[in-house]
């Protein structure tokens, strides 16, 4: 090849790779018969109860010994849901008012008053906190988390709007 304007060849060469065995679409050699997805699904819960011969427990495990309960029951996840809805609600309500009060403060009009976005952001900032961990824990704390959440949403909404 003819050099090129910096002194070396127009097209870098690339250096060569290793060629590696080609593996049939459910992880095995070509040359191999492909596994019944039920028997992988085995030899992964051989290796985990390898793991946990060593001394290692799964998180399920982990949190059976604290006293979780691995799947929260049908109230428990409604709660969870019910809260996460009424968050993520009150959150984008926060931030509505957020803009309603700059737009206000900006053309010289009456907008919210300090008291109500300061009681918005502050109950925001506790529901958006007690929701995560109403999310990761399944116990008592979560449950009560999640009755935090509530409660400090029905009461900011009712004496900041309604009463």
């Amino acid at each position: 090849m003819p050099p090129g304007p910096f002194g070396g060849s127009e097209q870098p060469t690339r250096p060569q790779r290793a060629e590696r065995p080609r593996t049939a679409p459910g992880g095995g050699r070509h040359d191999e018969p492909e596994a019944h997805p039920a028997s992988r699904a085995d030899d992964r819960g051989a290796r985990r109860s390898e793991r946990r011969g060593r001394g290692e427990q799964s998180r399920a495990d982990r949190g059976r010994d604290r006293g979780e309960q691995s799947r929260p029951g049908v109230g428990g996840r409604l709660l969870r849901g019910l809260t996460g809805v009424l968050t993520g609600g009150f959150v984008v309500l926060t931030v509505a008012l957020l803009v309603v009060a700059w737009v206000a403060s900006r053309n010289g009009m009456a907008g919210p008053g300090s008291g109500t976005v300061t009681a918005h952001v502050v109950g925001a900032l506790v529901a958006v906190g007690g929701q995560v961990v109403a999310d990761r824990r399944r116990d008592r704390a979560g449950t009560i988390a999640a009755g935090v959440v509530l409660a400090v949403v029905v009461l900011v909404l009712g004496f900041c709007w309604f009463f």
